[in-house]
């Protein structure tokens, strides 16, 4: 069990991480919306390419055999009152997510990322003969 948790679990995490990083950079350099959307489905598929090499390339036979490994220790049963806590400690979690999420996109906005300005009154300048010949 700490095999794999050494071998796939810590690194699958710190891959996952890293992409996060990345991805956040490239998506907030896109410069158009068509790009952004493009960019994505790039991601996504980088995301999911390992997926889709298991469906593709294993038999399905061989999925099944995976799919029926367990790797976790069974439980007993749980009474109605701890099935009622796990309930609400799913929801308190899912929320701390949702706050998370918000904290990082945050951060990642006002701290993190290099490529937008902070101010944007500095590319004010830069911009002005550009949106002088949008005006009608």
């Amino acid at each position: 069990r700490m095999l794999i948790y050494c071998f796939v679990c810590i690194p699958k995490i710190g891959i996952s991480m890293y992409l996060l990083v990345l991805g956040c950079q490239w998506l907030s350099a896109t410069t158009s919306f068509e790009a952004l959307v493009v960019n994505t489905m790039a991601m996504e598929f980088v995301l999911h390419v390992d997926e889709l090499l298991y469906e593709a390339f294993l038999p399905p036979s061989y999925r099944r055999q995976v799919e029926d490994i367990n790797f976790f220790i069974q439980e007993r049963q749980p009474t109605p009152e701890e099935e009622e806590w796990r309930e609400w400690s799913t929801y308190v979690k899912a929320f701390c997510f949702l706050l998370v999420g918000f904290a990082v996109v945050i951060v990642w906005s006002h701290f993190l990322q290099g490529v937008l300005p902070q101010d944007i009154s500095d590319v004010k300048e830069h911009c002005a003969v550009y949106l002088n010949d949008l005006s009608p």
